[in-house]
């Protein structure tokens, strides 16, 4: 990667792929916890496009280099260059003459078209069909407009859904029309929600469940981080994201199934050897797949109820 590659690159897209969400954003501007250090209230800056920042709580600044220089921490710009190509990916430039051409990807099944933080009322119906509320989930959700990849001049689809690791997103979407349905725009991967650099990590298996948590406990933002695994098949990729992270504790918030057992097995053994603290959401399911299931069944029974707590063991 060249320094001109490097500038290219959108600062924003570089802090959603470390597990970053912006807590605030303007038609200027877009606000972040200060993500090479620990702070309350946001004062990390990223410009309009994309291309500068300033943290007004340190007062430093620059592009994504010099960003870069304290995230990884790099000694120099080579340095900073090879870890930005480490996250962003090798950037594919044009085939010349000496080179030959690459393969030619397939097709996208879905082109994203525009994104914007959740304010979409179709968003907030299909969160409303699952027992769970708008605003408590604001804060995580994206309100998405895609097309089919093979006719990218149709009217956009709408899609509810998270951010992932990889700069796509995991979506709900009626797809114009149909039930809604779970699908990936981009590389299918994680969600994660750093939001303390000392907070446990509580993992979800999709969005439903992390949902039905924010709904009925409503803790304080920053008082966990979040890790949604978006299918249990992304146990891999969860603990190849947490071993980035520095060692504390992760709790889970499982669902009954085969693949969901596995996958608890998977992630609590890969914890318990990198010395890390485990714990487990206990809503005992009383016959209920998962917690938003059981959450749907309390709501029309006791719209009130408090619902699960957090245990955690050392």
């Amino acid at each position: 990667m060249t320094v001109s590659d490097a500038k290219s690159l959108d600062i924003n897209e570089l802090l959603t792929r470390l597990g970053h969400q912006p807590t605030r954003r303007t038609a200027k501007d877009t606000w972040y916890r200060r993500p090479y250090g620990s702070e309350s209230h946001a004062s990390f800056h990223v410009s309009r496009d994309g291309r500068a920042w300033f943290d007004f709580g340190t007062g430093q600044g620059g592009n994504i280099i010099d960003l870069a220089l304290l995230l990884g921490p790099c000694s120099g710009v080579a340095q900073a260059l090879a870890f930005l190509e480490s996250v962003q990916g090798q950037l594919i430039r044009p085939a010349t003459i000496k080179q030959r051409p690459l393969p030619q990807p397939a097709p996208a099944a879905y082109q994203l078209q525009s994104h914007q933080p959740m304010a979409d009322e179709r968003g907030g119906a299909f969160l409303r069909s699952r027992s769970l509320d708008p605003l408590a989930l604001r804060p995580y959700l994206t309100d998405v407009y895609f097309t089919p990849g093979h006719s990218p001049q149709t009217q956009p689809l709408y899609g509810i859904g998270l951010a992932n690791a990889s700069g796509g997103f995991e979506l709900r979407s009626q797809l114009g029309g149909t039930p809604w349905r779970k699908l990936s725009l981009g590389p299918k991967d994680i969600s994660a929600f750093r939001l303390s650099p000392t907070a446990a990590w509580l993992c979800f298996e999709g969005m439903p469940d992390f949902g039905s948590f924010l709904t009925v406990d409503r803790p304080p933002v920053g008082t966990f981080n979040y890790l949604i695994l978006n299918g249990t098949g992304m146990t891999t990729r969860a603990t190849e994201f947490l071993a980035t992270q520095p060692p504390g504790s992760l709790i889970l918030c499982s669902q009954a199934g085969e693949g969901a057992r596995k996958a608890k097995e998977t992630l609590l053994a890969w914890a318990a050897a990198q010395g890390w603290q485990t714990g487990d959401i206990d809503h005992k399911w009383q016959g209920y797949g998962d917690y938003n299931e059981k959450l749907m069944a309390k709501q029309k029974l006791a719209p009130s109820a408090p619902g699960g707590s957090v245990n955690q063991e050392p």
